[in-house]
């Protein structure tokens, strides 16, 4: 592709700065609805539901059609009981979605973290966190690690109390905006529920917009074992907003990258390798593999160096 566009008579380079200052006006105008929007969400919005995704149960093109399990109306008694619903009781992997990611995406993202989409088979509960854009997201996202948990947090707590009560095997993951409200979640399941010793449970973090320390210090207060967080060197959601490095040249790689967390959070895997190559390179914010192995106690040392 040429830099100089003969039909339109201008530089391809410049027609994409005017774009760029199109969707910059336009953040700006609507910022401050997307601020009301965002603090709303905090306080009120509730996730869409409970849905089992099957690795047996996909579309034409391949992609996982989620099943619902609770959604719709439902009340704070169907929270704390989903989990035991016999369609899921079985199924050990539980997965909490980032932001502004609807329910597809947010299924096919499932299988990609779980490890899913690799074993060709499987299963995952997915606790769908709802989305109303990335400006308002983001807003959604700041009440949450700065003042405190989200209602979806809450209804995440709840959520899994049936299990932290009887200390049923769970392995929870969680990704960018999700690892904010899952490490509130332990907070709410701590202080709400008395979890002190949820000894069968693990939980990791994928590209975690939530503090190294905290997520570990909350999932101690649980009594859950800490699996570990990976965040991408190029993730500026994992490295910098996650205010998880004092490496100053890991934090200056995921600042140079930030621009492709645009480009990843619009397009599947495959598309995203693709583009990445004709650009940067994947941010990898998006797309994460399961942890292979326990983290070892002693990166509590390191985690913040590299």
């Amino acid at each position: 592709m040429a830099w100089w566009n003969p039909k339109d008579g201008d530089f391809l380079a410049w027609r994409a700065g005017k774009t760029v200052v199109g969707v910059g006006k336009k953040v700006l105008y609507d910022l401050p609805k997307d601020a009301k929007q965002g603090v709303w969400d905090w306080k009120y919005e509730s996730i869409s539901g409970v849905y089992l995704v099957d690795m047996d149960h996909l579309d034409s093109q391949g992609r996982p059609i989620p099943i619902p399990i609770l959604s719709g109306d439902f009340d704070y008694d169907d929270l704390r009981s989903v989990l035991s619903d016999p369609r899921i009781a079985d199924v050990s992997d539980v997965w909490l979605n980032g932001q502004s990611n609807n329910l597809k995406r947010s299924a096919r993202l499932l299988i990609e973290h779980l490890g899913l989409r690799k074993q060709g088979k499987g299963k995952g509960i997915l606790i769908h966190n709802p989305t109303n854009g990335v400006v308002a997201d983001t807003f959604q996202s700041t009440m949450g690690k700065l003042v405190g948990s989200s209602r979806v947090a809450r209804q995440t707590a709840a959520i899994l109390s049936y299990r932290a009560e009887r200390n049923i095997p769970t392995h929870l993951v969680v990704h960018s905006q999700g690892g904010i409200m899952g490490t509130n979640a332990l907070k709410e399941l701590h202080k709400t529920f008395g979890t002190t010793n949820w000894s069968a449970a693990a939980i990791e973090h994928h590209g975690s917009a939530s503090p190294y320390l905290k997520a570990r210090y909350r999932a101690a207060k649980t009594g859950m074992e800490w699996w570990g967080m990976h965040n991408d060197p190029r993730d500026a959601v994992g490295v910098a907003i996650g205010l998880n490095t004092i490496n100053p040249a890991k934090l200056a790689i995921s600042l140079l990258y930030a621009p492709t967390l645009a480009m990843s959070s619009n397009t599947d895997r495959v598309e995203q390798n693709m583009a990445a190559r004709r650009i940067w390179g994947a941010s990898n914010h998006t797309y994460y593999d399961p942890i292979p192995e326990k983290e070892h106690w002693s990166r509590i040392f390191t985690f913040y160096l590299w």
